[in-house]
């Protein structure tokens, strides 16, 4: 049975599932994004830690890095989408492991990207500072999502599934376990970025996500 706090470890562990993307060169720098979650029917506990979720991309090139921190552990994904790879880090209570997105995995999520259809509106608001305008991306199996995406940056498509949108996605829903979560940008910053960010540091136990979750429910 999914209590509490595995739903929240599930959602965290979710959030940094592959998004191998092709980013625009011309972009570099750190977007940070908070969430907050549209359902009022969850746990008390799960729906604060959730809220007080954020997230951090660092883009450079072809290179990303996305930290996701709460009171269960840190979790950070290192992305390279010019030779294809995608490892999960989760420093989960003490204990780190460390997950490798195979090849077919990798595939099925450029299929799904190759097959969304996105539907601009004129609708616009302002995040972050940025102008932005709304675009509605649907997929025949995986189902829709609304973005809203600024003309003012160029697409540095830190997810797979914003590759081909006019600009940069500053806000997002997302949808798992019957949580439906809004990601928004609270800050864009242009600026340089440490290519050591992106080393993959040793101290990690490799595994699968299946054995987490395993290990996870295990300890609870």
């Amino acid at each position: 049975m999914i209590n509490k706090f595995n739903i929240t470890f599930l959602f965290i562990l979710f959030l940094s599932n592959i998004s191998i993307a092709q980013n625009d060169v011309k972009f570099e720098g750190v977007i940070i994004f908070d969430m907050e979650m549209e359902n009022d029917g969850m746990d008390p506990t799960a729906a604060s830690i959730i809220n007080d979720l954020q997230t951090k991309i660092y883009i450079k090139g072809h290179l990303n890095r996305t930290e996701i921190n709460s009171p269960l552990g840190n979790n950070i994904t290192i992305t390279d989408s010019k030779n294809n790879s995608n490892v999960n880090l989760i420093d989960l209570m003490g204990n780190k492991y460390l997950i490798r997105s195979g090849t077919e995995d990798i595939k099925k999520q450029e299929l799904i990207s190759n097959e969304i259809i996105i539907k601009y509106s004129d609708e616009k608001k302002e995040i972050a500072g940025y102008n932005c305008k709304k675009a509605d991306l649907f997929h025949p199996k995986e189902g829709s999502i609304s973005v809203y995406y600024t003309e003012e940056i160029s697409n540095s498509a830190y997810d797979s599934r914003f590759k081909d949108l006019k600009g940069l996605a500053l806000e997002y829903e997302i949808s798992q376990f019957g949580v439906k979560m809004i990601v928004t940008a609270k800050e864009v910053r242009k600026e340089m970025v440490d290519v050591k960010l992106f080393d993959i540091p040793k101290g990690y136990k490799e595994t699968t996500q299946d054995e987490l979750i395993k290990i996870f429910e295990g300890k609870n």
